[in-house]
């Protein structure tokens, strides 16, 4: 994430990822300019800090990603997915699609040219991530980006070790699935 852009931050707070999901664990990164404060002693404590297995997880889990370059692998699948998500452009409701590496946004309108969202009665969302659902993929519903009501995205986020194969049934899956809802809706 941080490596796109010019900025160094001070602080990063991170957790889930680390430990692969196999045991919660977060972390603290900061600076040498943020640590120089923390090198003098002083009270301080964590209830579940420094559990020595989930520290060897996530140990496991960096070493497997470095091992296996799965950062680099997320940037190469990542512009091949945004290439093959290029297409459901054609789908009269898709109005955007973005994304960073492997994680990628849908997003639905109910026009294209104005941009204008469904109206959230309509639940459009939700019954594009329930036949993706019926049709063997999950994906992660989003809504109310317009205005904090309005507004209708899925979000697309493959494993690290998704390879190409599983993203082109991932987007044939996709496709198929919002194919079925507009027949629904429109």
């Amino acid at each position: 994430g941080i490596d796109h852009w010019s900025n160094t931050p001070d602080i990063i707070a991170t957790a889930k990822g680390l430990a692969g999901g196999y045991l919660p664990l977060g972390a603290t990164i900061a600076s040498d300019k943020v640590f120089e404060g923390f090198k003098e002693p002083f009270a301080h404590g964590h209830t579940y800090g420094r559990h020595p297995v989930v520290c060897a997880a996530g140990l496991a889990v960096m070493n497997y990603m470095e091992k296996h370059n799965l950062v680099e692998r997320s940037r190469v699948n990542g512009e091949y997915l945004h290439k093959k998500l290029e297409p459901l452009y054609d789908h009269p409701t898709v109005g955007d699609i973005r994304g960073m590496g492997i994680f990628s946004g849908i997003e639905f309108v109910k026009n294209k040219e104005t941009k204008e969202p469904f109206d959230p009665s309509i639940g459009f969302n939700g019954r594009v991530v329930e036949q993706c659902y019926e049709n063997g993929l999950l994906v992660y519903p989003g809504s109310g980006t317009v205005d904090g009501v309005k507004g209708d995205h899925i979000q697309v986020a493959p494993p690290l070790v998704v390879s190409k194969e599983e993203i082109d049934e991932i987007v044939a899956l996709l496709d198929k699935s919002i194919g079925m809802v507009e027949k629904k809706i429109l």
